[in-house]
This record gives structure tokens, sequence and C-alpha cells, in this order.
């Protein structure tokens, strides 16, 4: 594996310089297709700064390429934390429209490569899993996939002086050139691979799920596994008996859950020990093949959910949750008589477990929500303010200038200073909580006498979002859905240059800012209305739907006696 990122580190900077000169050629040969005047204006502007200290660019675009090489190939076992106590707003990761701004760039990006080079990188892919002895294909197992080179597109773009607009017609030029260099990126590693004996894992496709169409045995519906059991070929089960049935159904529903390529092997070893204790209750209990919620069906999709959503090799939750599930499982395998209350007490446990583990993250961030809450407050505040303010300004003899500062930014200076005077009039309660105050007041008595942020850079100050032939009935659409979101839903964003499951730990009242978790480095992100209405809007944000690990099991099952 090292031999394999050596090589592709050290070709890191000729993508760079291949990218960037068929960049510029893609520019010039589409100079004569542009009729608008503003967009030949956009075009000369990229092509000029592009053509501005070329080799410096070039440079530090290959610079980028190989950090975000080497850190893809790191193992994060333990993922940064968010800290644990931000006083103020600025200090927070806020994600903003900027910032979603950024990953939709990356995400087009992302898209063009994928498309170009589908078959490359499914092969290196398949080539990588091999090198790192996995059993399954797993996209992260790729140090050189495409979310790589797409961030570092994206930091080069946003290092280049260019206007936003400037900037779009950049990012789409490279996209499809880099698109094109990658293709021959990814093939000429797949035969250098094999060149060194390197041979791909046997890919295994997985059930066939047609779009907009129900799975043909909804476990949802009443005696949904009943009516599987029954369709077992006859000849396969000795005697036809129906506890012969039964377990013949468990073995294959196991058989398959062990199969599952999105569990990772640590889940399906927990999962499996599982499979003798679930035979005795089904012989036992005839709810569990009648009935989807059964709780050992629920304990069984709980655990393999969230350890999807904190994989062990990115996620320490992930290995703290495994660590409390399998003596969990240990017991309910141990026990001769298990029973439906049994699972349920299991199941209570796992669920409380996860919980406590998010309350945990919520009260660690607790500063950030007081932060957040307390910038909200000054959002409903400020138009209060200022109309208050233009009603006494009515007759007063002002210039004009004179009151738009006073309604403008004056206002958002008194909604300010109430915050801080508020937090000056607390008394310390230590020595070194003193020592701070102090401390803080020098900054700030600083600061004020060398202040040249303007108004429009402030953190609480809404960013302009998209243009005015932006899409009214979408952008309702993603507004309606925003609404939806409730405390404990999972939500699939696309963060940082991939997509993860995240979960919602809290929302401000009026909805203005949320709180979520992943398993992304630093585990918490702190994100603006607008930023997820932005992701909403590109199709960077859903609602996490997926179907069960038992649903899944089942569908396997239909598709081996399909092809039987």
């Amino acid at each position: 594996m090292k031999k394999h990122l050596d090589a592709m580190l050290v070709g890191g900077p000729l993508v760079a310089q291949q990218v960037i000169d068929a960049t510029v050629q893609r520019l010039r040969d589409s100079d004569a297709t542009m009729a608008l005047a503003a967009d030949r204006q956009q075009l000369f502007g990229v092509l000029e700064a592009l053509q501005i200290q070329p080799l410096a660019l070039i440079t530090a675009f290959g610079r980028d390429i190989k950090a975000e090489i080497e850190l893809a190939s790191q193992v994060q076992v333990n993922p940064v934390r968010v800290p644990a106590r931000p006083f103020r707003l600025e200090d927070l990761t806020l994600m903003d429209e900027d910032q979603a701004e950024k990953d939709i760039e990356i995400s087009r990006t992302i898209q063009l490569i994928d498309l170009k080079a589908e078959w490359e990188l499914r092969e290196l892919q398949a080539l990588n899993a091999t090198l790192l002895g996995e059993t399954v294909l797993r996209l992260e197992a790729n140090p050189c996939r495409p979310m790589v080179y797409a961030r570092a597109l994206s930091r080069t773009a946003h290092g280049i002086k260019v206007s936003r607009a400037g900037r779009g017609l950049f990012l789409r030029t490279a996209g499809f050139a880099m698109a094109d260099v990658l293709r021959d990126v990814y093939g000429d590693a797949c035969r250098r691979l094999k060149s060194w004996g390197v041979q791909p894992l046997e890919f295994r496709s997985a059930p066939i799920v047609r779009a907009g169409t129900a799975p043909e045995v909804d476990l949802t519906q009443p005696d949904a596994l009943l009516n599987l059991r029954d369709s077992l070929p006859k000849q396969l089960s000795t005697g036809g008996l129906v506890q012969q049935q039964t377990v013949e159904l468990l073995s294959r529903l196991f058989g398959q859950i062990l199969a599952d390529p999105r569990l990772e092997s640590t889940v399906k070893d927990v999962i499996g020990r599982l499979q003798a204790s679930v035979v005795r209750v089904a012989l036992s209990d005839p709810t569990l093949m009648s009935a989807h919620n059964h709780p050992a069906w629920s304990l069984i999709n709980q655990i393999a959910a969230h350890a999807s959503d904190h994989p062990r090799f990115s996620d320490s939750r992930g290995s703290a949750f495994m660590e409390f599930v399998e003596p969990l499982i240990e017991r309910l395998a141990g026990n001769a008589n298990p029973s439906a209350a049994l699972y349920e007490g299991a199941l209570s446990d796992v669920q409380a477990f996860i919980d406590s583990e998010d309350e945990a993250q919520l009260q660690q961030s607790q500063a950030a929500v007081k932060a957040l809450a307390e910038a909200e407050q000054r959002q409903t505040l400020m138009p209060l303010l200022r109309q208050q303010v233009m009603h006494q300004l009515q007759s007063a003899e002002l210039s004009e200038t004179m009151r738009r500062f006073l309604a403008g930014a004056w206002v958002e200076v008194m909604v300010g200073t109430v915050d801080e005077l508020r937090w000056s009039l607390e008394r310390p309660t230590s020595e070194p909580k003193r020592d701070e105050v102090l401390g803080d007041d020098r900054e700030q008595v600083s600061d004020s006498w060398a202040q040249d942020t303007s108004v429009g850079a402030l953190p609480t100050v809404p960013m302009a979002l998209g243009g005015s032939d932006e899409d009214r009935r979408v952008k309702a659409a993603a507004q309606r859905w925003l609404q939806t979101l409730t405390k404990g839903v999972r939500c699939k964003l696309f963060l940082q240059g991939q997509w993860v499951t995240a979960h919602l730990l809290w929302r401000s009242d009026n909805g203005e800012f949320f709180m979520l978790s992943s398993s992304l480095a630093g585990g918490m992100h702190s994100m603006t209305r607008r930023a997820l209405e932005r992701l909403r809007i590109e199709g960077l944000a859903t609602t996490f739907v997926e179907l069960s690990l038992m649903q899944r099991a089942v569908d396997s099952v239909l598709q081996d006696l399909d092809e039987a």
C-alpha cells in the first residue's frame, strides 16, 4: 500500500499541472462560443488570473493534492473533538452559506469525475481493498478517491483572485479537465498495481432494488416472514415440517446478514452470535415470525444502524458502542431460555446508551448552544430595535447618510453591546475567572481601537442567497423540509466533501440554527438555516431513509430464490 501511495503522491504535482493546462486550453477554446459580453469578461478575468504566476499556482495546487491524499490515507481512530466551551460565536465552527457553497462546488466536481472515470474508479477501489486485506468494497479504502482531488481543486479556486462568477466558471471548466486527467491517472494506477501482482477483490453485486417499487416482501406488513417461509421450496425442508422451515429461513436470513457489504466484520460477528438464540425464540414465540417489530428484530436493526452511522475505523463512538454491545450480546446468546422480554430489555439498554451518548455530546457543547441561541435572539431583536430607531428619527433633521448609519450599523452595535454589557456585569466566581475577564477586557479595548472588520463580514449578518432566477417552488419545498426537522431525526448531508449520516441534536427556537452530530472529524456541526436550505436545494441534504438490515436480508433471500 505504501508503494502505491508513494506513486500517487509523486504524481500529485503532475496532475495539478495537467489540470491547469487543460483548463486554460478549454477556456481559450470557449471564447468564440460566448455571445454575451459579461461572459467574455468573466472568461478574460479567469484567464488573466491563471496566467499570473502560473508556476506558484500549480505548485500550491499540487501541494494541496498531496496533503489531501495523505490526510485520506490516515485512519482516524480518535477523531478530533469540538472544543467543549467556545465562549464567542466567532469561535464556533459555524457552517454558513459560504461553506455550503463550497460543499456544493465539491459535489459537482466529484460527480463529473465519477461519470467520466466510473470503471477505472471501481477497479481501483477493488484493488485498494485487496491491498488493505478487506473483504468488502469500501469507498474510504481508496485514499485517492474523487473527493480528495475535488477538495484540493476547491481550495485552489478560492485562492484565485476572481469574482464569484469567475470562480464558478473556473470550477466548472476545471472540473471537466480534472475528470479527463483522473480517468488516465486511475487507469495507470490500476495497471501499475496489477503489474505488481495485486488482484482486485471480487465484486459482489448488491440486491437489486427497483426504484419506485415496494419490496416484494415488505417486513412491515403482517405475517411477512410467515409468507416468505411458506414460499421456500418444499423439497429443501425435510418432511415439510413448519419448525424445520422456520429454522431454514432463519439460517438463510442470518447468512445474508453475514454477507451484507454495508456491515463491518465486527458487527457481523456480534449479530451472528444471536442466530441460535433467535431460533430458540422463534420455536417458542410465534410472534417473532409474524411481527416485524419483535424485540429481537428491533435489536438487530438498531445495532446495525447505529454501528453503520459510526464506523469504528473513523469514529471512536463506534468503538465505544461495540464495547458496550458485545457483553450484552454474550448474555443473550448464553441464555438457555431466551424470550421476547429478554430482548426487550436488551433493546432498552441499547437505546439508553445511544440517548446518553447524544446527551453527553450536547452537554459538551452547551456553550455553543448558548451562543447560537443568543445569536438568534439578536436576529429577532434587530428588526424590532431598528423599527424603534426609525420611529424616533422621523422628526429629526438628519442627513440621509446619518439616517442610514443610525438605522443600520448603529442598531447592530447596540444589540451587540447589550450582550457584552450583560456579560460584564456577571461577577466572577473564582480568581482565574477574574483574571480571564480582565484579559478579555484588555483585548476588547485593543480591538476597539484597531477594528477594520466591515459590518457585512460579521457572522450574524445573513449572506445573499442565490440569484433572481432561483426556482421559488424548489426553495419553498426546501423551507418546508426544514420545518419537519425535529430533535433525533437522521439526515444524509454532504459535508466536507463526502456524504455522512447526521443526527439532529438541537435546533434553536425559531429554527435559525441547528446542531448535528456525525462520524466526521469534530463530531459536532453547527449550521445556519440558510446553509441547510442551500444544501437541500442542491440535493445535498435529505431525511435519512434506508432499508433496515432485516429488510435487506429478506431482499437477498428473495434474490437467491429467484436465481435458483
